[in-house]
This record gives structure tokens, C-alpha cells and sequence, in this order.
């Protein structure tokens, strides 16, 4: 059984890196809000190589050490939430939130690169320098807050594809209900993944060392995402034209 489990997984995390290839790199439905989504299935492909990779090292240089892969899931709500506040032409208003999560993002994944830089030139890692008194609280404090974050930008998502609908409820053609059905279902499919996600964070708070079945249950979910997204994206593929659903948005 865990066999076929993880085949699935990996089988969503493949299918999830060439979904998201094609969101970015479309030309019949480039739009930003395409990339962000291909970026946001990329994140998740990330996150399953730094999780659930069957060895643990190449060459001399660690894989599972702190930050020797890129930690990414600071990037997860902020893609999210931006994927969405795109659609509903909200980015604007929340320019100043964007910029400093996607610093502290990409301020985390350049860790990676210094361990890397570090093991070339000195043999060392973050670790062998800081220390595991100092390295392990951050490292967790980092994954702490992506959580909190992630569930602020659930609430904040729900507040404005609502705030969007209502809106606009009395201008909506048949079409323009199917994307905003999308962009709800979009929303809520992540619910379980967040669920499972904090359950593991709870877990290790309360003294859980090493990975839990938690984490398995967390991406058999991210597999359903990836293959709900490759659904839609397959049979229904107007909904992801550059043609988005902000023309009321903006500045109201």
C-alpha cells in the first residue's frame, strides 16, 4: 500500500512540474495570473523533493540538512493569495504584503545557495557555522509562520473572491459564473492540505521528532490538487484565458 501511495505522489509531483512548466511558459494563455499558478505548482514540486527524496545526498553534499534544498513553502500562501487576488484585480491594494513575503521568501530559498557556495569552497554548511541551538529554532520558526501565513491567506482569499461575487453577482454571463466557481473550488480544495499541514506542526511543537503519516496524508491531498488543476485545465481550458475577472475589482 505505501508503495502505491508513493507512486501517486510522485506521479502528481511529475505531472504537477510539467503542468506548471506549461502555465509559465503558454504563449496561447500566457497571463500573469497563468505563471503565478505554474509557479505556485512548481513550489509544491519543491517541497517533495526536500520531504520525500529516497536519498538523503549527492556526492558530499547533504540533502537533509537544514536549507541544503530550497525551503520554499514560505513562497506557497504568498502564490496563492496572489493567484487569486490577481483574478479578482485586488493585487494593487495589497502591493506592500506581496513584496515583503516574496523578500522573506526568496531571503530563506538564497540560504540554499550559501550552503551550497559554503560546501565548495570550505567544506562547511549553515549548520557546521551556526549551530544547531541557533539553526533549528529558526528553521522552525520559519515554517511556523509560513503556516500562519497560509491560513491568513486562505481567510483573506474566501474574504475577497466573496467580496468579488457579491460585487459583481448582478453582471456575471454563465462563463464568468464557471471561473468564479473555479477560482472557489481552487480555494477550498487547499483546506485539507492546510489541515494536515498544521496537524504535523502541532505534532512537532508537542515534542514529534522525524516526519509523521501526517505528511503523507498532507501531499496524497497536493497529488488530488495537482490532478484537479491537470482536470480543469484539460477539459475546461477557457478558464484559464488571459481574460480575468477584475474588470470590477480594481479600486472598489
Amino acid at each position: 500500500m505505501d508503495v502505491i501511495i508513493t507512486i501517486i505522489i510522485w506521479a502528481a509531483v511529475i505531472q504537477g512540474l510539467l503542468l506548471g512548466l506549461i502555465f509559465i511558459l503558454s504563449k496561447k494563455h500566457r497571463s500573469f495570473a497563468n505563471r503565478l499558478l505554474g509557479y505556485f505548482l512548481l513550489c509544491f514540486v519543491f517541497a517533495a523533493l526536500s520531504d520525500m527524496l529516497p536519498f538523503a545526498e549527492i556526492g558530499n553534499y547533504s540533502l537533509s540538512g537544514y536549507f541544503t534544498l530550497p525551503e520554499v513553502k514560505l513562497l506557497f500562501p504568498v502564490l496563492f493569495i496572489h493567484f487569486v487576488l490577481e483574478k479578482v484585480g485586488r493585487s494593487s491594494f495589497y502591493r506592500l504584503f506581496l513584496r515583503v513575503n516574496y523578500s522573506l521568501a526568496f531571503l530563506l530559498i538564497s540560504l540554499t545557495l550559501i550552503n551550497v557556495l559554503l560546501v565548495l569552497f570550505s567544506g562547511s554548511t549553515l549548520l557546521d557555522l551556526l549551530g544547531w541551538k541557533y539553526l533549528e529554532p529558526f528553521h522552525m520558526g520559519q515554517q511556523y509562520y509560513a503556516f500562519i501565513l497560509t491560513v491568513g491567506a486562505f481567510i483573506l482569499a474566501l474574504k475577497e473572491t466573496l467580496r468579488y461575487r457579491n460585487l459583481v453577482q448582478n453582471e456575471f454571463t454563465d462563463f464568468d459564473m464557471m471561473k468564479i466557481r473555479w477560482l472557489w473550488q481552487y480555494i477550498i480544495v487547499l483546506a485539507p492540505i492546510i489541515l494536515f499541514w498544521g496537524a504535523e506542526l502541532f505534532r512537532i511543537a508537542l515534542g514529534g521528532t522525524g516526519q509523521s503519516e501526517l505528511t503523507t496524508y498532507a501531499y496524497i491531498f497536493i497529488a488530488f490538487f495537482n490532478y484537479f488543476v491537470s482536470y480543469k485545465a484539460f477539459t475546461q481550458q477557457t478558464l484559464f484565458d488571459t481574460s480575468d475577472l477584475h474588470e470590477f475589482g480594481n479600486g472598489q
